[in-house]
Order: C-alpha cells, then structure tokens, then sequence
C-alpha cells in the first residue's frame, strides 16, 4: 500500500463560549473534563505478535474500530512486518515521553475548544503509523482525531531525508498541539465571499492562526507559523514595508493564482521579485492576515465564533483599523 493509502484507507473506512475573548484568555484547563478519549493504536497494534496477528487483532477491533472496517488478513500483516513500519514504530517508541507531552498539550488544546465551541469537539482521537504519508500527518474525520506519530520525529530525522527543509520545520512533537488547533480552526471556519483574493485568503489563514493561539496560549508566537525568532522579528520590523508593497502593486483584491503560490502556499521564502526575498520567511501572507485578524480582535466586539462566521474580508480590513 503506498504512503498516501493508509491514511485514505481510514478516511473511505469512515465514509461507509460565545463570550467576548480577549488575547490569550487563561482557562484554568486542569479543571475541565477532557472531551476527548485518547487510543495509541500504534502501541497495541504493535504489541501483537506477529505471529499470531490475526486472533490479536481481534481483541482490538471493538476498541479501535475505524481501522478495521476494511483491509484483508494479508494487508495487516504486511504493515506488521514492514520494515520502514518497524523502524518508525521504533523512532516513535525511544521519543515516548516527549509524545506523551504532546498528547497532554493536545488534550489541553481539546479542553479549550471544547470550551470557546462546546458540543463541537471530537470524541475520540487515535494514534498510529502512517507509514510517512506527509499528506495527512494529522486530520479530523467526522468526530475523530487520527494523529500519525511517525510525521512528528523532527526534522532532522533521517526518514525525512530528500524532503525540502522548509517542509521539514514542523515535524518535531511540539507542533503536534498547534496542527490539530489548526485543524479545530478549519473546521469552524467559513469560506470567505470571495476565496481565490489575496486579502480573502490572507484574513482566512490569519484566522485559523489566531484561534490555534487560543487554543495554545503558551506556545511561543513565532512558532505559530513554524517561523523562528529571527524571522518573526524580521517580518515585524519589515511589517509597514511589506502592507505598503502589497497596496502599491495592487495585490491585496487581486484574484491571480500566483499570488496564492507566492505568498500563502508553503516555500522556502515568499516571492515579492525583490532582491530581499531571500531575507522573507514563507508564508509571509499568511502572517499579514494573522496580524490583521490580531487587530481586528483587539479592537472588541468580536467573539471567537463571530471571528469564525466572518467571510467578508473587506469589512473586517476596515473593522480592524490595521495600518503598520
């Protein structure tokens, strides 16, 4: 089966506070219930001796049922015996307390979903091995969770050798939390009236980085967009030059699909055909949208639901008052 196929496999299986918020509100999450029930099918599954799969299986089928609605006997035992499995299986088994702390964050990132949209959060969430599928290395399905922990080794990991280092920057554990807050946000986030505009896109991507801050108010705000230090920095200090390049040129009601590819879509650096843009981070719309739903936020009268619900990106630049 090839990469991408166990986790489509799983996703066609499962086919048959409305409160004012202010920035990094403090929710005492230790005192919340979790919403969520956490399994780790890639412990179990690799538990059972592969010499006696099937009857193994068996006993875990009531427990994990969305992985056994379909796949032959011949099917598991090869993702048993595999060799790229075994080794993930291992990568993963010797960062065991390091994923046991991102679960931890990630149940605190359930807890205060659960609280900002209730009735809205997933039941169950379930780890497993994906094998390397960078396709989907965390994605919610109806009311479930899958995380695939062999996508979370860090970028240095060998496995993850050939693969373009920007791809690679958020494949450590402490982004587990802030894919599935991301993940959350898309699944409350309207489209806007006109999805191919750049500020459109912008203020959509800014909104899910917002609301994955609520959800991990502790996580350092470079790292909301996988940036380092120096390059959030480098984006703050630039932030007037870069708002007046896009007015000047035109761009922010421009529907041309580059735009997307230069700006939003993940790169090695975003593309303004300026002898700086080897200095810019990636992503770098994305960052001016974040910036611009921040100050929409600050300015009240907005709860994280209504932030959701809002699809016309022109009202909400004019609601906003951003001018860097």
């Amino acid at each position: 089966m090839t990469r991408i196929g166990f986790a489509l496999f799983i996703i066609i299986s499962l086919a048959t506070v409305s409160s004012c918020v202010r920035k990094h509100e403090r929710i005492a999450v230790e005192s919340l219930p979790s919403p969520t029930v956490f399994y780790r099918f890639d412990e179990a599954f690799f538990a059972c001796p592969s010499q006696e799969l099937m009857p193994c299986l068996a006993d875990l089928e009531e427990v994990f049922f969305p992985f056994f609605q379909t796949g032959d006997s011949l099917f598991w035992y090869r993702q048993r015996t595999d060799s790229l499995m075994l080794k993930l299986k291992q990568l993963v088994s010797e960062r065991s307390e390091e994923v046991e702390l991102a679960l931890e964050r990630s149940d605190n990132v359930l807890k205060r979903f659960e609280y900002f949209f209730p009735g809205s959060t997933p039941s169950f969430c379930y780890t497993y091995i994906s094998p390397l599928d960078f396709d989907f290395p965390l994605f919610i399905a109806d009311t479930l969770v899958f995380v695939a922990l062999d996508q979370y080794l860090g970028p240095d990991a060998d496995v993850y050798a050939g693969r373009p280092r920007y791809l690679n920057r958020g494949k450590s554990l402490q982004y587990l939390p802030l894919d599935l807050a991301e993940q959350l946000a898309i699944q409350q986030a309207r489209r806007p009236h006109k999805p191919d505009e750049l500020l459109s896109l912008m203020i959509y991507e800014g909104k899910l980085i917002y609301l994955a801050n609520q959800l991990n108010p502790d996580a350092p705000t470079h790292q909301l967009l996988r940036y380092t230090e120096e390059e959030w920095n480098f984006c703050l200090e630039n932030e007037a030059n870069i708002w007046s390049y896009l007015i000047e040129q035109q761009q922010l009601f421009s529907a041309e699909s580059d735009l997307r590819r230069r700006l939003i879509e993940p790169a090695p650096f975003s593309k303004f055909y300026l002898p700086i843009d080897n200095q810019t981070p990636g992503r770098l719309g994305r960052w001016v949208g974040y910036r611009i739903v921040s100050k929409r936020m600050e300015e009240g009268n907005m709860t994280l639901e209504q932030l959701m619900q809002a699809t016309d990106a022109r009202q909400f630049l004019r609601e906003s008052r951003y001018k860097p």
